[in-house]
Formats: C-alpha cells, sequence, structure tokens
C-alpha cells in the first residue's frame, strides 16, 4: 500500500507540473510560471542539499527500479520542456538535483566516532 501512495504522489506531482508549465508557456499565464519556478527552485535547492550532504540513512523507503525509472523519465521531461524554451537554469536545476538525490541514495553513511 505504501508503494501505491508513493506512485500515486509522484504522477500527481508531475501531472501538476506539467499542468502549470502548460499554462505557462501556452496559456501564457505568468502567475503559473511564478509558482512553477518557485516550485521548481525548492526542490532543486532541496535536492542538492540532500545531494551533497545526504547518504542512505536519510531515505529509509527502498525504492522500486521501475519507479525510479519513470521518476527520472519525468524529470527528464520536465527538463527538456524547460530546455525547449529557454528556460536553461530550471532545466539544469532539475537534472542535478535529481542526479545528486540518486548518488545520495547510494552513499553509505559516514561511520561515527566514540570516543
Amino acid at each position: 500500500m505504501k508503494a501505491l501512495r508513493h506512485w500515486v504522489y509522484m504522477l500527481a506531482a508531475n501531472a501538476a507540473l506539467f499542468f502549470g508549465l502548460y499554462l505557462w508557456k501556452f496559456k501564457h499565464l505568468e502567475g503559473a510560471g511564478n509558482v512553477v519556478t518557485a516550485w521548481l527552485v525548492f526542490v532543486g535547492v532541496v535536492s542538492l542539499i540532500a545531494g551533497f550532504a545526504g547518504d542512505k540513512s536519510w531515505f529509509k523507503d527502498p525504492r522500486s527500479a521501475t519507479f525510479d525509472l519513470v521518476a527520472r523519465a519525468l524529470t527528464f521531461a520536465i527538463a527538456g520542456v524547460l530546455f525547449f524554451f529557454g528556460d536553461f537554469t530550471l532545466g539544469a536545476l532539475c537534472v542535478v538535483g535529481n542526479l545528486c538525490v540518486s548518488v545520495a541514495r547510494e552513499r553509505e553513511p559516514k561511520p561515527t566516532s566514540k570516543a
């Protein structure tokens, strides 16, 4: 049941993001662009922090390979749309943040020294 909930959240978040991109780029709603930009910057910065400071212990639930593949494909699709429309910084933040979190998910925790 927990895995299904992860799938629903991931797909709903990406659908909302694609809908926001559609409203911003095709319907020319600047408010949607502000929301999309703020969301992507927030997620990108948190992903960078987790990627550089985090390790396996930060991510309690293991994810299936299929989930990772779909999530990564959707992230690269969003980045591709952003690159297509000239938003290179946001696109790069999506890709780099996603890759940093992927590295952190595999990094072993640092051993703690007991004095």
